[in-house]
Formats: C-alpha cells, sequence, structure tokens
C-alpha cells in the first residue's frame, strides 16, 4: 500500500520529441511540486496532472508567475514557477520548482 502510494506521487514522464522526454508533475493547488530537469533553462512541456487528468497549463491557467533561476553551484539550480486559476492571483496556485544544472552536461 505505501508503495502504491509513493508510485503514485511520481512524475509522469512522456515523450516529448527528438529524443527527449517530458516530466509530468502531479499537481495540486498550494502544494509545490519539484522537478528534475536536465538544465535549468530547458523549456517546460506545459503538462501537467490535476485532479487525475493531464491539463495543459496554458489551458487551466489565467495569469502565471515564472520566477528567476536561482543558483548556489553550477550544478544545483532552481526556478519556481506558479499558475492561478484566475487573473489576479488570488487563488492558491500550483507550483512548480525546477531542479537542476545551470547548463546542459555533455553526453
Amino acid at each position: 500500500m505505501i508503495a502504491a502510494a509513493l508510485l503514485a506521487a511520481l512524475p509522469i514522464l512522456a515523450f516529448a520529441g527528438e529524443g527527449e522526454y517530458c516530466v509530468m508533475p502531479r499537481l495540486q493547488a498550494g502544494v509545490p511540486a519539484t522537478v528534475e530537469v536536465e538544465y535549468i533553462d530547458k523549456p517546460f512541456c506545459g503538462i501537467a496532472m490535476i485532479e487525475n487528468r493531464y491539463v495543459r497549463l496554458d489551458e487551466v491557467a489565467k495569469s502565471k508567475e515564472i520566477g528567476n533561476v536561482r543558483c548556489t553551484s553550477a550544478e544545483s539550480c532552481t526556478r519556481t514557477n506558479r499558475y492561478y486559476t484566475d487573473e489576479k492571483p488570488a487563488s492558491a496556485p500550483y507550483i512548480i520548482i525546477f531542479h537542476g544544472p545551470k547548463n546542459r552536461r555533455d553526453a
């Protein structure tokens, strides 16, 4: 039962094209979700699971705040984005914290 709960909390991976994958986090309003990325400026595909449905955040969010990149080292950077369901950020946002290195790693 605990293993099933842990698996349900994991983000979903989806094919994003050209050999890359997109992480689709499970989001709950007001609860931050951390997404590991290949590098911090990698574009987010914009799809998440909300209330057991896959949705495009641009279709759900009426406004958003894209945070600045903050790095403690070249290997550890974060960016926090908030997506609101209303135009004036009054509702609890869907929060995604992206975490990864500053630059793309060479293969």
